[in-house]
């Protein structure tokens, strides 16, 4: 009897002590749901504060955004009166310019007032726009000169094409043609032209392979000897050329000596396609010539050296074009 009554006691103990211990365990457990929520109301806290700051920052924000578009639109209202005011007086355009007058002097105090507003951008453009307008004046009035202006009568037969697609030699003498009846007219003072090959035959008494397989001779003397057929008769269409430009006259001169003419190549062998010692024929324009200008092939001086000499032969006040060191020497 009294054995059974300790075991009972001894299990007594134990239910008492995992009672206690669940008692700890959930006061642990309170406790840290107590700390959890201490956090989350801090993290809380927190949010809240970075949002108001941020709400704070937007409204800076915007108020300065406003500010700035208030700003902008003042300019572009500004602006807009201007090109209103221009609007209006365009009528009088032809007449203001032909007495040397400009239609922005009837804006020109209001583009003044405005630059204390305008930012470094704006006035730049601004000063672009109006030296844009002033340019279009002046070419107006030189156009209207130059329209009334009475120009040389021609009596010449108009060019006849030619259909025959491959025929370089036939259609560059057309072309050259037609630039000559242009500048003795006084149809227009510049002309570009691009002289194109092709892969075709061309009609060249001797030549039996395509003028594009022919540039690309690669030292084939067979193929160079033709080449030098082609080039040969599209050479002599430039010499005539140059000798109708110094037959024509005008005003006592030729219009050889009148006209300056450039002719060269994009490649100074067509075999390697190699960019350098270009050939450069210079004719007419007053230059001195009856001359060959060789230039040292390790260092020769850039060709747009030859193009400030020819602007300031024009009468441009040029001292640089492109990578020019300055004008080319020997031709005067």
């Amino acid at each position: 009897m009294a054995r059974a009554k300790s075991n009972g006691n001894g299990r007594l103990d134990e239910a008492m002590a995992a009672l206690a211990q669940a008692q700890t365990n959930l006061v642990q457990a309170q406790a840290a749901s107590v700390l959890n929520q201490t956090a989350m109301a801090q993290h809380q806290t927190a949010f809240l504060a970075r949002m108001t700051e941020s709400d704070a920052r937007m409204a800076e924000m915007a108020r300065i955004n406003s500010a700035r578009f208030a700003a902008i639109d003042q300019r572009f209202d500004r602006i807009e009166a201007i090109l209103i005011e221009h609007s209006r007086i365009l009528h009088a355009l032809p007449d203001a310019i032909r007495d040397g007058q400009s239609i922005l002097d009837s804006v020109r105090d209001q583009a003044r007032k405005m630059q204390p507003v305008l930012g470094a951008n704006d006035r730049e453009k601004l000063d672009e726009y109006f030296t844009s307008v002033r340019e279009l004046e002046q070419r107006l009035v030189q156009d209207e000169e130059w329209s009334k202006k009475p120009k040389p009568k021609v009596n010449a037969k108009p060019p006849q094409n030619i259909t025959n697609g491959i025929d370089l030699v036939g259609k560059t003498r057309i072309w050259f043609d037609f630039i000559h009846l242009a500048l003795q007219t006084d149809s227009t003072r510049l002309v570009t032209l691009t002289l194109l090959g092709t892969s075709g035959v061309p009609p060249v008494q001797g030549v039996t392979l395509g003028h594009h397989d022919l540039s690309h001779h690669g030292q084939d003397p067979t193929k160079i000897d033709q080449l030098k057929k082609v080039e040969l008769e599209k050479m002599k269409t430039l010499r005539d050329f140059l000798a109708k430009l110094k037959e024509t006259k005008e005003e006592g001169d030729s219009l050889l000596d009148r006209t300056m003419v450039f002719f060269s190549s994009n490649l100074g062998d067509a075999a390697t396609h190699g960019v350098k010692n270009l050939p450069v024929l210079l004719a007419g324009g007053g230059f001195k010539h009856g001359q060959h200008l060789a230039c040292d092939p390790k260092n020769p001086p850039p060709l747009s050296n030859l193009y400030v000499s020819m602007l300031q032969r024009m009468g441009i006040e040029a001292d640089k074009f492109g990578s020019s060191t300055g004008t080319l020497t020997g031709l005067t």
